[in-house]
């Protein structure tokens, strides 16, 4: 007995220890704090996984560097298409390799769709799932890194797109909470700290589609992108808070400005601007929009005007961005026949503020619409080749720089 305890002493110390450049495998954790969502009965604990790539010098987990996912309905995006993420230049080069080279151990987080630990039962799309939850994720992860870790090296967070108010929300959480987060450095990366923007003609569009004609094909579009609890948090112009009472695609004539998910939007945004920024990091915040006010297209600018032939149906759409400051403008314009008789329309308006041009066209990151085209449904392959503009503002400029001001420009 004596002999293995002796073993047991010298082998502990080397249990982080792997070899240069090796990767672990990919792991499951759990948050240990749950979270119960609105419109949720219960409270749920929120599930992720991760993998640690060893640094290519002594192989000791020693020096992390967490890379949080962000925005991925259906978790289309693995750890490993993650880690590829990282690739630029020609030849190809690795943001990750190089840092690892330098010493530094990368854990990336993925939020893959799970069923609750909870109940059993229910089913969480991960990466379009509550903030919140997430951020639960990420403060067990780094518990979990820290805990295992050799030394005294503070750690460094980034987070692309809502992988950055995931982790915001988590190293603030912490702190409140008096939990140390060892962490010295937080990157964000084109973050909606004021919110996201995807065109409210283009949720009409799709609402209409599939709640009014009934076209089921684009069901995913409407409930990861639009509809799922994440995309409700941050998009600052939601369809559902323009609808009539009672309908799920008409448009109340009266609700025409810019209005965030109901029990959605307002809520997240007064809790992360009450928590504010991490106190005891550096945190620095990057826009993938421009700097000097280039924006996206021009306002109220004509998106795609075309006719789709579906079965016996023809379906004539047109859709706008939102228009200049204190101007309306029909955003979204449907009609169908069919046998060339009228079978149904729909018509959506926005108003822009007094303040701002609408904000598809504003500074900021871009969307690119190409990328909803993967070529299994020919009618996305169909739309996405009529397209005026490839690009629409996803990440305003100044939201991603958590940089308040009415005028998005």
């Amino acid at each position: 007995m004596k002999k293995n305890y002796f073993l047991l002493f010298l082998v502990v110390p080397f249990l982080n220890y792997s070899q240069p450049g090796s990767e672990s495998a990919i792991m499951s954790i759990n948050a240990t704090i749950p979270y119960q969502g609105y419109g949720e009965s219960t409270a749920h604990v929120g599930t992720g996984e991760y993998k640690i790539f060893y640094d290519n010098v002594d192989g000791v987990l020693d020096k992390p560097i967490f890379f949080v996912d962000g925005f991925d309905p259906n978790d289309s995006r693995d750890i490993p298409s993650m880690y590829s993420l990282l690739d630029f230049g020609n030849p190809v080069e690795n943001l990750a390799d190089l840092v690892r080279d330098e010493g530094y151990d990368i854990v990336v987080l993925n939020f893959p769709t799970y069923i609750s630990s909870t109940d059993g039962s229910t089913t969480i799309n991960g990466g379009a799932d509550f903030i919140q939850r997430n951020a639960f994720i990420l403060v067990e992860l780094i518990n979990t890194i820290n805990g295992m870790k050799t030394g005294t090296e503070k750690d460094v967070v980034i987070g692309p797109s809502m992988g950055g108010l995931i982790s915001r929300y988590a190293l603030r959480y912490m702190e409140q909470n008096f939990m140390d987060h060892e962490t010295r450095l937080f990157l964000s990366f084109d973050s909606p700290h004021l919110g996201a923007n995807v065109p409210i003609g283009m949720q009409y569009l799709f609402n209409y589609m599939v709640n009014g004609a009934g076209i089921t094909d684009l069901q995913p579009v409407v409930d990861g992108l639009l509809n799922s609890a994440a995309a409700k948090q941050m998009l600052v112009d939601h369809y559902l808070a323009h609808l009539q009472n009672g309908s799920t695609y008409l448009q109340d004539s009266g609700l025409t400005t810019p209005a965030g998910a109901p029990n959605f939007r307002d809520a997240f945004q007064t809790e992360l601007d009450a928590m504010g920024f991490p106190q005891t990091t550096r945190n620095i915040a990057i826009s993938n929009g421009s700097g000097i006010g280039t924006g996206t297209g021009t306002p109220g600018m004509e998106l795609i005007n075309h006719t789709f032939n579906v079965s016996i149906s023809a379906i004539s759409t047109i859709l706008r961005f939102t228009p200049a400051a204190n101007n309306s403008t029909t955003v979204t314009g449907v009609n169908i026949t069919v046998f060339g008789f009228p079978a149904g329309s729909f018509s959506g308006t926005a108003q822009s503020t007094a303040n701002s041009d609408g904000i598809d066209s504003a500074p900021g990151g871009q969307f690119d619409l190409y990328s909803f085209d993967d070529g299994s449904n020919a009618l996305i392959t169909e739309f996405v080749n009529n397209l005026n503009s490839q690009y629409f503002c996803f990440i305003p400029t100044l939201s991603a720089l958590a940089t308040p001001d009415a005028d998005w420009y």
